[in-house]
């Protein structure tokens, strides 16, 4: 499937393939304002596996990294923000916040040591 937005025209178009033809047939046109896009709810916490298979940190069983209010993991010194952690609202917004509250934790931790 291709979506393409028409910033001109404010129209988003929705163009599928037919089944086994290499030319595509227009299918939906929508006029619209804005569009909010989905991308999956899949938590990739890939960078926090070692070698021997287990995480750097707890996580839960849906793969996210269990954090207390200052984004603190269970490893020292190690804060996670934004999507991979606990009930993370999955909002641009939210996780630039997250960011923030773990940087500042994380130069209060580098500044403690």
């Amino acid at each position: 499937m291709i979506l393409d937005l028409d910033d001109k025209s404010k129209r988003l178009i929705i163009i599928q393939p037919k089944k086994s033809v290499k030319k595509f047939e227009w299918n939906f046109i929508a006029e619209l304002s804005g569009i909010f896009t989905f991308v999956g709810m899949n938590v990739n916490n890939e960078v926090l596996k070692q070698e021997d298979g287990s995480y750097l940190c707890d996580l839960n069983e849906y793969g996210e990294v269990i954090v207390d209010l200052k984004m603190k993991t269970s490893t020292l010194g190690l804060y996670a923000a934004g999507d991979v952690r606990v009930n993370a609202a999955k909002q641009v917004v939210c996780a630039a916040a997250d960011g923030a509250v773990a940087a500042l934790g994380a130069i209060g931790f580098v500044e403690g040591h």
